[in-house]
């Protein structure tokens, strides 16, 4: 039993420090980003006097450290007894037990808090600097600084968010999908929304913009886009109903709203090879398969909206479909989707005057409808 709340209290007050890393440490970075995003501009004289100022800042909100981590071995450590101990330990034995896990993970965890956390947080922001400033300082150099700014749009004042945090961002609502989570771990649909408008500014303007970064959002975003498509992501803030059909509808208007805002960042903001074979992965391709018939709708309209915008053709498409001949397609798939690629094909040998491609929120109402 000793044995047993030692090993306890040690991996619990290991944990939680990582978690304090990943969790608060991590936004107090992102903050750090935001409020240093203009000095990489400006004179180097001036970094560490607007570093200084910036850490100063963020270790004081970091001192709600050592709290969060006392909730954290409150909560964790009679969790991980519980799931170690017989089931025929007495109640009065196991209370006592978690009692002394819980005391010794706080005074392990909350010692090295105490001790390290500022430092810790000057550290990752001063590194989180060191990279923007060479991104800046690479994109400069190569390319100058004019050059750089005639890649934005007319009127670009150089103020999107940073690649580095659209990356994070991306990759924290990737991790709610896909990671272990606790259950009240949601991804709001209007933050949703707005990483994917904030994606749109940050492609736009080239400022910070370089190519390695911009392969790195071209893949996360197929990752998500496969992740919306297989309902993996927990989404709250859709419109409430008493129905639940009604709710499914809405609720399924709202991602095609999403995948549409998708697309068109696609179609319009990226220069970097997409890798849309990705989203034909194994893996992905097993998360849609294993829910709901109905649901395959939103990755047929996925694919459609791909052949529309023309980002991917039938061809290809069908190349990656049939190397998973295993799985079970919707009916008739294949022959939608040829039917499609010919009729946007024969517009375009055609010379047709009107716009290819049909509005998406079109494909969507035929979809959806009865």
């Amino acid at each position: 039993l000793r044995r047993t709340v030692e090993f306890v209290a040690e991996r619990i007050g290991s944990n939680c420090v990582k978690h304090i890393k990943a969790t608060l440490v991590a936004e107090l970075v992102k903050r750090a980003e935001l409020l240093l995003q203009d000095s990489v501009t400006q004179e180097s004289s001036t970094h560490n006097k607007q570093l200084d100022t910036v850490c100063t800042k963020l270790c004081e909100d970091g001192r709600q450290a050592v709290q969060k981590g006392k909730e954290y071995c409150t909560r964790k450590a009679p969790e991980a007894l519980r799931l170690l101990l017989p089931e025929e330990i007495s109640a009065s034995v196991l209370s006592s037990a978690e009692d002394i896990a819980v005391a010794l993970a706080i005074e392990k965890a909350c010692s090295w808090l105490n001790t390290n956390i500022s430092a810790l947080i000057k550290r990752e922001v001063k590194a989180a600097f060191a990279r923007m400033l060479k991104i800046h300082s690479q994109i400069s150099s190569s390319m100058g600084c004019e050059s750089v700014k005639g890649g934005c749009d007319n009127g670009c004042e150089h103020n999107a968010p940073l690649p580095s945090q659209l990356i994070t961002e991306i990759k924290d609502i990737l991790s709610i999908a896909v990671g272990p989570r606790d259950e009240e771990e949601v991804v709001d649909y209007m933050h949703l929304k707005n990483t994917l408008t904030h994606l749109s500014q940050t492609l736009k303007c080239r400022i910070y913009m370089c190519y390695p970064a911009e392969q790195h959002l071209a893949k996360c975003t197929v990752e998500l886009a496969s992740l919306l498509v297989s309902d993996r992501i927990p989404v709250s803030g859709f419109p409430s109903s008493e129905h639940s059909h009604e709710m499914q509808t809405l609720k399924r208007k709202a991602f095609s709203d999403l995948l549409t805002l998708l697309l068109s960042v696609w179609k319009k903001d990226f220069t970097a090879t997409i890798p849309f074979y990705l989203m034909f992965s194994m893996k992905n391709i097993t998360y849609i398969t294993d829910i709901q018939s109905h649901k395959w709708e939103l990755f047929e309209f996925m694919l459609r909206g791909l052949i529309e915008q023309r980002l991917m053709d039938y061809e290809e498409m069908k190349h990656h479909i049939h190397k998973l001949e295993g799985f079970m397609w919707p009916a008739g798939l294949l022959e939608k989707l040829a039917l499609m690629s010919e009729r946007h094909r024969s517009k375009q040998e055609d010379g047709c005057k009107e716009p290819v491609c049909t509005p998406v929120p079109k494909a969507v109402a035929a979809m959806t409808s009865p």
